[in-house]
């Protein structure tokens, strides 16, 4: 069978060019030419060969999300869907961020229960220093709750929590860990993490509406990107003050290969679009994907004319045919040798037939 191929073609900066050649060998990119030098303003090209970069790593990110219904339905260009997709990833890196810090903010402060930053102040305010402590469990030691007036909030099979409240603003000198203080109760924490997931929640929605209802506005602003592009490149070639070059290169690559090449290949300055192949297309590289038997056949049909892309792979049948059709062959040429070989008996058996038999009829039929 023909394997599926996807078109790539590349937008190069002359600088990166041929660092980039070698990256598209690395990936396994066929028929790779070079469709041309395009003059440009380099200011111009980078900005739209970003732009288009973009556009393609939006289209991607929004391909593996699933699709949703029409809670955030999307209307506007692709420059208006654009900035809400920048800002609900935006939203969601943040969010992302806010949850983590208060998930570790609720690991420390758990053992302490729903610990009132207030009481700290009022007690402060009475001439007391509150201190929160840490021990492993075999160091504790009972005489801290009369040394230091220690009170053990709580512990588990490795540690003990345990706060000291004494006079004065000094921290009592115990051999064991100091924690930080609270700065809000743990209730607060759980709130403000229950809120998080609230809102990572609505922006998922919205991501999967926009994957939904914004994607052909998207495609429309990389063609339109992609037609500015072309014309700066028309323009820019009439100009022979032009100092920047891009080289334009094209190639083939199975459609299953395609994806992890994007990700292999994909850089800043470089611009890359992958698309199917059209009717108009004949530099199509033919690759066959047999299976082990009709494999061993595939040289035969190089040997006479691989098939067009859209054509079908005739190895398959050839396997078979070809097989029997030997085998056909090898044994009518054993079966002349063996006629040969035995010339002296057939010679004796034809003349009892016929004098008139010679040696030569018996070699011709063999």
């Amino acid at each position: 069978m023909i394997p599926r191929m996807k078109k790539m073609t590349f937008l190069v900066g002359h600088n990166s060019y041929e660092a980039f050649l070698e990256r598209l060998r690395q990936a396994g990119v066929l028929h790779v030419r070079e469709l041309g030098n395009a003059a440009t303003n380099s200011a111009e090209a980078d900005s739209l060969m970003a732009e288009l970069h973009q556009y393609d790593q939006i289209l991607r990110t929004l391909d593996d999300v699933r699709l949703h219904g029409d809670e955030y339905p999307i209307a506007g260009s692709a420059a208006e869907v654009l900035d809400r997709y920048k800002r609900v990833t935006a939203d969601v890196a943040r969010t992302t961020q806010e949850l983590q810090q208060t998930d570790k903010d609720i690991a420390t402060y758990a053992p302490w229960g729903n610990f009132d930053p207030s009481t700290v102040e009022k007690i402060a305010a009475a001439g007391y220093r509150i201190c929160l402590f840490s021990v492993p469990s075999q160091n504790w030691n009972a005489d801290w709750e009369h040394d230091f007036n220690a009170f053990v909030v709580s512990s588990d099979n490795m540690k003990v929590y345990f706060v000291t409240i004494t006079k004065g603003t000094t921290a009592p000198d115990i051999e064991a860990d100091q924690q930080r203080l609270p700065t809000c109760q743990l209730n607060t924490l759980e709130q403000r993490k229950h809120d998080a997931n609230q809102r990572l929640a609505q922006l998922d929605l919205e991501l999967r509406s926009i994957a939904k209802n914004g994607v052909d506005a998207i495609k429309e602003g990389r063609a339109e990107a992609l037609g500015r592009l072309e014309y700066c490149q028309v323009k820019m070639n009439t100009d022979t003050q032009a100092a920047g070059f891009v080289k334009v290169l094209s190639g083939w690559l199975p459609a299953d290969k395609s994806d992890d090449a994007v990700r292999q290949l994909d850089s800043n300055g470089v611009y890359i679009s992958v698309d199917d192949p059209r009717p108009t297309d004949t530099d199509i590289p033919i690759l066959l994907n047999n299976n082990w038997f009709v494999k061993l056949f595939e040289p035969f049909t190089r040997l006479y004319m691989l098939p067009d892309y859209h054509e079908l792979d005739l190895t398959v049948y050839i396997a078979p045919f070809f097989m029997l059709f030997f085998g056909l062959c090898f044994g009518d040429i054993g079966y002349g040798l063996l006629m040969l070989l035995a010339l002296p008996v057939f010679r004796k058996l034809f003349h009892l037939i016929d004098a008139n038999f010679t040696d030569g009829i018996i070699i011709l039929l063999g």
